[in-house]
C-alpha cells in the first residue's frame, strides 16, 4: 500500500494567560514545558516521516484572542519543523477578539454601516495579524468565506478551509459561539473557484471549518449552527458532493457518518484531564486501483504519545465500489470496515527519541464479518433507550435479533473461542453476564472444561431474585482463581463489569472471588465495545488488571443529560434533552420507573 498523503489535523488550543481555565498556559509554551516539548517532538517526528504531509488547525487557537495569546501562538508554531505553505488555519470563536467586541457594542446603537464592518472585519484584527505573521506570504480576507484552499493531485482531493464565524460575537448574546455561513455567498464563491479550478468538479471535496455543524449526541444546536442554515449547508453540500466535513470546537472527537457526510472532528489540543487531547491523522493510502481514507487518533498521556486506534476506514475511489464507511457509525445501513494500525510512536519523556512498538488496541480478526451481519439484519436502532434513569443513550443494538439466527450464533460462539486460545488466555473460572453473554459463552466453557457460572447486569441488579445472583461455583474454588473470563455482549465504559465485584453484591462468593489476592487477571471478551476510542486497558489502565478483547466496534451515544449544574434535579434529561421532550424519535424503556 503506497502512502499518497497525511493529513495531520488539531483544534481548539486555547492558549491562555488563565491557569484555572487554560488549555495550553503561555507560560507552558514559553518555559518549554513537558506536555508541550513532547507534542513539539511528536508532530516533528510525525512530520519528517514523509513529505506528503499537510497539518490543519480547525480554530481557537488563541482563548479570548488577545495580543499576548496570539505572540505565545506564534512561538507554538514557529517550533514546528513544518513550512508556512503546508498549514492551514482557520479562525474559531475563540479568534474574536470580545474585549473590543464588547466595547464596541457598548458604544453602538442599532446596526449601521460601521457595525457591519466591524462584524466582518475589526473583530478579526488580533487573528489576523497573527495569521499573516505565521503563514507568511498567506493573507487573511475575512470578506470571504473560502480563505484557503490545498489540492493533491495523486489522490485527486481538494479541501476548502472556510471562515464560520461571521456572526461570532456580532450580536449580544445571540451568535456569541454559533456558526454561521452565508450560503449564497459560498455558493458563488464555489462557483468562482470551480471556473478557475477545472478538476473541483471531479475530485474529492473535503469542507473544514471550526464549528459542529451536526453534534451526534444530542440535538442542542446552540454551540453548532442555527437550525436552518444548518440545513442550508447541508443541502449545499449534498449538491457539491461533499465527501466530509473536518471540525473542531466541541472538544469531543466525536466521528460518524450521517447520510453519506463524514464527520472527522478531534478533540481538545493537550486538553487537561481528559485521555482524547491529541491530534487526528488522516492517512490517504493507494490500494490496487483505489484511494483509501484512514484515520488514527493519536493522544498525549502523561507526557506519552499513543496511537488509540484506527476506526475510520472507507474508499475514496475505485472504479467498481462505492464509498465505505466508519464503522461507530448510529446509522446501521452505513457499517462496513473496521482496521486498525500498530507499531506506533511513545514519547518516554520529554528527552526520548526512541520509538516503542504498542500492538495492544486490535479488535478482532472478525470485525469487519460481524459488521456485515450487522448490517444485513439491520439491528443499529435510533430512539432514546432507557435501562435505568441512569442508564440512557440514543441508538442501540438489538442483538437479541441476532443472536437469534443459529448460524451467527455458531459463528460468534467460535470467534469467541478462537480469541480465547490465540490470546493464550487461560482462565480458571468463567463467567457469563447477562443472557446474551450466556448464550455467547456456553461453548467456551464446555470444549474446554472450565468451571462456569452466570451473572445478570448490574445496572438492574435487584430486578433478579436472590438465586440468579449466585454465583455457582463451589467455594473451596474461588481462592484458587488466578485468572478470569468474563464473556458478554457489549462492553461500553467498563461500569458494568466493574461492578460486578464491588458496590451491588451481596453473594458471598462473588465478594470473596473479586476480593481475593489471589485473582491476577480479569480477561473480558466482548461482542461489540460501543465506547469513542478502543484501549486494550479502558477498564484499568493503571494496574492493567483487566483486559478487553471485543470482536468489533459499533458507537453507542449516550444521552448527556442527567443532573442540573447543581447537581439538585433528578432525571435532568426530562426537561433537556429534545429527542425524549419533543418526541423527535421513539422512546423505549426497558424497566418500570416506579
Amino acid at each position: 500500500m503506497e502512502n499518497l498523503l497525511n493529513i495531520y489535523h488539531f483544534s481548539d488550543l486555547h492558549i491562555s494567560e488563565k491557569s484555572n481555565s487554560s488549555i495550553i498556559e503561555i507560560e507552558e509554551i514559553n518555559n518549554n514545558g513537558d506536555r508541550y516539548i513532547a507534542f513539539k517532538n511528536a508532530i516533528n517526528k510525525e512530520f519528517a516521516k514523509t513529505k506528503n504531509n499537510i497539518l490543519i488547525v480547525s480554530g481557537d487557537i488563541a482563548d479570548t484572542a488577545s495580543e499576548n495569546e496570539y505572540q505565545a501562538a506564534s512561538k507554538f508554531f514557529n517550533d514546528l519543523d513544518i513550512l508556512n505553505e503546508r498549514i492551514f488555519i482557520i479562525p474559531g470563536n475563540h479568534d474574536i477578539n470580545e474585549k473590543d467586541n464588547t466595547t464596541f457594542w457598548c458604544q453602538k446603537v442599532g446596526r449601521g454601516e460601521n457595525c457591519q464592518k466591524f462584524e466582518s472585519i475589526e473583530k478579526y484584527n488580533e487573528f489576523s495579524k497573527f495569521y499573516e505573521s505565521v503563514l507568511t506570504p498567506k493573507k487573511f480576507n475575512a470578506n470571504k468565506i473560502i480563505i484557503d484552499k490545498f489540492i493533491c493531485d495523486s489522490t485527486q482531493t481538494m479541501i476548502l478551509f472556510l471562515n464560520s464565524c461571521s456572526k461570532c460575537y456580532a450580536i449580544q448574546g445571540d451568535y456569541s459561539g454559533m456558526g454561521f455561513i452565508n450560503v449564497s455567498q459560498l455558493e458563488n464563491e464555489i462557483e468562482e473557484l470551480s471556473k478557475n479550478e477545472k478538476k473541483y468538479s471531479t475530485y474529492n471535496k473535503f469542507i473544514c471549518f471550526h464549528q459542529n455543524i451536526e453534534i451526534n449526541y444530542t440535538l442542542d444546536t446552540k454551540n453548532g449552527f442555527e437550525t436552518q442554515n444548518r440545513k442550508n449547508i447541508e443541502d449545499l453540500f449534498k449538491k457539491e458532493k461533499i465527501k466530509g466535513v473536518i471540525y473542531g470546537h466541541q472538544h469531543t472527537g466525536d466521528n460518524f457518518n450521517k447520510n453519506g457526510l463524514f464527520h472527522l472532528n478531534v478533540d481538545s489540543l493537550l486538553k487537561n484531564n481528559t485521555d482524547n487531547k491529541g491530534f487526528n491523522l488522516y492517512s490517504l493510502e493507494k490500494e490496487d486501483k483505489r484511494i483509501v481514507f484512514k484515520q488514527n487518533i493519536f493522544s498525549l498521556r502523561t507526557n506519552e504519545l499513543h496511537n488509540n486506534s484506527n476506526f475510520t476506514f472507507f474508499i475514496l475511489s475505485n472504479p467498481t465500489e462505492e464509498v465505505l464507511s466508519m464503522p461507530n457509525a448510529t446509522n446501521s445501513q452505513e457499517i462496513i470496515a473496521n482496521k486498525v494500525i500498530h507499531n506506533v510512536p511513545q514519547i518516554e519523556n520529554k528527552d526520548s527519541e526512541n520509538d516503542v512498538s504498542v500492538n495492544s488496541n486490535k479488535l478482532s480478526e472478525y470485525s469487519e464479518k460481524l459488521l456485515e451481519y450487522v448490517k444485513k439484519i439491520n439491528i443499529v436502532k435510533t430512539g432514546h433507550f432507557h435501562w435505568s434513569d441512569t442508564s440512557r443513550a440514543h441508538n442501540w443494538i438489538d442483538i437479541p435479533q441476532l443472536l437469534n439466527k443459529k448460524k451467527y450464533l455458531d459463528n460468534i460462539q467460535n470467534w469467541i473461542l478462537d480469541i480465547k486460545n490465540k490470546n493464550n488466555i487461560n482462565p480458571d473460572l468463567i463467567i457469563a453476564l447477562g443472557l446474551e453473554g450466556n448464550l455467547i459463552s456456553v461453548k467456551v466453557a464446555l470444549e474446554n472444561e472450565i468451571p462456569f457460572s452466570y451473572l445478570p447486569y448490574s445496572y438492574r441488579y435487584n430486578d433478579h431474585t436472590p438465586l440468579e445472583k449466585e454465583l455457582k461455583i463451589e467455594s473451596n474454588l474461588l481462592n484458587k482463581v488466578k485468572s478470569l473470563l468474563i464473556i458478554t455482549d457489549v462492553v461500553h465504559d467498563g461500569k458494568t463489569i466493574k461492578n460486578i465485584g464491588y458496590n451491588i453484591n451481596e453473594d458471598e462468593n462473588i465478594k470473596k472471588l473479586f476480593n481475593s489476592k489471589t485473582l491476577e487477571k480479569v480477561y473480558i471478551i466482548s461482542m461489540f465495545f460501543t465506547g469513542t476510542n478502543f484501549n486494550r486497558y479502558i477498564l484499568d489502565e493503571k494496574d492493567k488488571k483487566y483486559e478487553l478483547y471485543p470482536i468489533t466496534q459499533i458507537h453507542i451515544v449516550e444521552c448527556p443529560y442527567d443532573n442540573n449544574e447543581d447537581g439538585k434535579e433528578i432525571n435532568y434529561w426530562k426537561t433537556k434533552c429534545d429527542i425524549y421532550c419533543n418526541k423527535l424519535d421513539k422512546i423505549y424503556k426497558f424497566y418500570n420507573e416506579n
